[in-house]
């Protein structure tokens, strides 16, 4: 029997009211938004140049973070890479992911369409320059593309972004550091903002700022 999915959001989640326990517990400073103020303040910081982390909604299954366990940030810098590799520990030249809007997918690349980052695609050459963060040096990248459907916050983070900084793609990479799984609870999530480079944290509703 075949079993198909909509999309691979099937592992854990946790609730506001738990994160929220947590977070007052550790009498750590956070504030609560609801998803709209959340999207704003979210690509307002990555439209300066912050990197984020964002833990919100099911667990990907499988070996890609897809959004809901990631790293976040602007394309546009050209020590973005750099940066990213950095904070998790990585070699200098290994290449970062973006997410694109599937609707502007072909403004950007050359390739087939995946909301699950599985197929490289081509960079555009006119539009290398303006995302380099995820342009490999062949001009490559592995693009996932979201719909409101797929991930309506997701969709809704770089829409918000694109009308700051007319891109339409987002740095994303999985939420892990040097030698460690991709961070499954809260609890390790809180301790990746304060242990890394990141700048901000989407845990749930709540923005956790260092």
């Amino acid at each position: 029997m075949q079993i198909s999915f909509d999309n691979m959001y099937l592992g854990t989640e946790y609730k506001n009211e738990m994160i929220g326990k947590l977070i007052s517990d550790a009498k750590l400073k956070a504030t609560f938004l609801n998803d709209d103020e959340l999207v704003v303040e979210a690509a307002k910081r990555m439209a300066d140049g912050q990197i984020g982390g964002i833990f919100r909604g099911r667990m990907e299954a499988g070996p890609r973070a897809l959004g809901n366990r990631s790293v976040i940030a602007s394309p546009a810098p050209s020590d973005m890479l750099k940066r990213i590799n950095n904070i998790k520990g990585r070699e200098m030249f290994r290449p970062i992911a973006p997410i694109v809007k599937e609707d502007r997918f072909e403004d950007f690349f050359i390739g087939e369409k995946n909301q699950y980052m599985l197929f490289t695609c081509t960079v555009r050459d006119d539009r290398a320059s303006c995302i380099p963060a995820v342009t490999h040096v062949d001009k490559s990248s592995r693009v996932q593309t979201v719909t409101k459907k797929s991930n309506k916050f997701v969709y809704s983070l770089i829409d918000e972004f694109e009308r700051i900084t007319g891109l339409p793609v987002i740095v994303n990479t999985s939420l892990n550091f040097r030698g460690k799984p991709i961070v499954e609870n809260p609890t390790d999530a809180i301790g990746s903002l304060y242990s890394s480079g990141l700048d901000f944290l989407i845990l749930g509703n709540y923005l956790l700022e260092k």
